[in-house]
């Protein structure tokens, strides 16, 4: 399959499906390439295309310079035929974003609402949900729902937060979110949809660690353009590695994890400051920031070191922090992981996430408008 799935397994593709993939990724296409492309009959090719145009999703755009016969059209996505909304719940805002069948954003709004586990909570939640897609005016039939994504383990059918220590809603249903939208939602883990939504962007990557460097940390395990989920939905969660045995108490009960010693929240209370003073500070040559960030960098060393000896691949670095680091940061840390390496020789490599805090967000939205496109 050409268009990278994340939850759903490759089907049978349709001729139509086939074609709206070729489309799709060839951008602009004649019929008779499709044909000759697919290996399918113009009458096959003709008929599909009928569909695709009934539903809106395709369009013409004039016609290709002639080469000796008559002008082929232009065929292509009309890439705003669909959207699909995400939302990114944090415990001191909600981020909402709208984006197309290409996975651009086009509208995105954050909104002060602090988490709260009560009715008034899921009013307001709900209110800024709709008045955004409402700004958006598109008719509900052409929005493929809002993908929610949520800081904790998500069951398989995207219905329960299954473990959601950070914001104090393990056990949380969707039906709470759900009663107050009028568009159907579901449930995502923020960690999984955001390091799809960076996948999305790498098409060279197969296997890879993604790491959140967040207000709270983050991660996940990227196998074959899949992001892997484990047998009981909850793969890669390394922000609970035990980094320090009777370390710091984590908010997971446990005493040592990375979380406690790698997140946003344990650098700014190292230091004393929010990240804005402490990065102002640091590539000034603030002695204690220099410090902090140095102890800082050793221990996320120690922990992609740890994770290397299980797998061997490339590490996305991405989430909160990651326009902050500098290139001579990320050199440090590189030196760092190799100074801890037991094997001196082995390479590896670190890639920027590009979407920032925004990813999960986009990310719950690409998820739907990958497998809409799959279904077709």
């Amino acid at each position: 399959m050409r268009i990278d799935t994340f939850y759903t397994t490759e089907p049978n593709l349709s001729n139509t499906n086939r074609i709206f993939q070729e489309i799709y990724y060839q951008k602009t296409i004649s019929k008779q390439e499709i044909a000759k492309h697919l290996k399918l009959s113009l009458p096959t090719v003709a008929q599909s295309l009928k569909e695709l145009y009934a539903m809106g999703i395709i369009e013409k755009n004039g016609y290709f310079e002639s080469t000796g016969g008559r002008k082929a059209q232009i065929i292509s996505i009309a890439p705003r035929a669909r959207i699909a909304v995400g939302v990114s719940l944090l415990r001191e805002s909600i981020m909402i974003t709208a984006m197309d069948l290409y996975g651009k954003p086009i509208k995105e709004k954050t909104y002060p609402i602090p988490f709260e586990r009560s009715e008034a909570y899921y009013a307001a939640f709900g209110a800024a949900v709709n008045q955004f897609v409402d700004s958006l005016k598109y008719p509900s039939s052409d929005i493929l729902g809002i993908g929610l994504a949520v800081q904790g383990l998500v069951s398989r059918d995207g219905q329960t937060i299954i473990n959601g220590d950070i914001l104090g809603y393990t056990g949380t249903d969707r039906s709470v979110f759900q009663k107050n939208l009028r568009i159907n939602c579901r449930l995502f883990h923020d960690t999984e949809v955001a390091a799809f939504a960076e996948l999305w962007e790498y098409p060279d990557i197969q296997n890879a660690v993604y790491i959140a460097l967040n207000r709270n940390l983050g991660g996940a395990l990227i196998m074959g353009r899949h992001v892997y989920l484990g047998d009981e939905a909850s793969s890669c969660i390394l922000e609970h590695m035990r980094l320090v045995p009777g370390g710091r108490k984590c908010y997971c009960g446990q005493r040592g994890c990375l979380e406690g010693y790698c997140s946003v929240n344990s650098l700014e209370t190292d230091a004393g400051m929010d990240v804005d003073h402490f990065f102002e500070k640091l590539n000034a040559g603030d002695p204690h920031c220099t410090e902090v960030f140095d102890h800082y960098l050793d221990y996320l060393a120690l922990a992609i070191n740890n994770i290397r000896m299980v797998i061997d691949c490339e590490f996305i670095l991405a989430g909160f922090l990651q326009p902050y680091l500098t290139e001579a940061h990320l050199q440090m840390l590189d030196s760092k992981v190799k100074h801890a390496a037991s094997f001196k020789n082995t390479t590896f490599s670190f890639r920027r996430g590009v979407h920032g805090p925004n990813a999960a967000a986009r990310g719950a939205a690409l998820v739907l408008l990958i497998e809409y496109m799959n279904e077709l």
